[in-house]
């Protein structure tokens, strides 16, 4: 009796770091919207760095979100004189 060979599949991780088309379409806009902003600036330099500043405090109140998801995922404990870590049960 002979055995077929089939092609393996490859599973595939729907979503695994991939982004939403929308969200990138929202990125390529607020990069339009800042370059024009500075060209039309008095002070192109000032008006760049406070837009920096804005996107540089909104991805860290992001990471911050993450941070904290990923606490309540997790549960820490101190006993005195030992601290442990354990999975939370969800």
């Amino acid at each position: 009796m002979a055995v077929k060979k089939t092609k393996a599949t490859t599973k595939s991780n729907k979503g695994a770091g991939k982004l939403d088309k929308n969200f990138e379409a929202g990125l390529v806009q607020l990069e339009t919207l800042a370059k024009d902003l500075i060209d039309q600036a008095d002070d192109p330099v000032k008006v760049g760095r406070n837009i920096v500043d804005q996107i540089h405090a909104v991805a860290d109140r992001i990471e911050d979100e993450i941070i904290a998801e990923g606490m309540t995922l997790t549960e820490a404990y101190s006993s005195h004189d030992l601290v442990g870590v354990g999975i939370g049960v969800l």
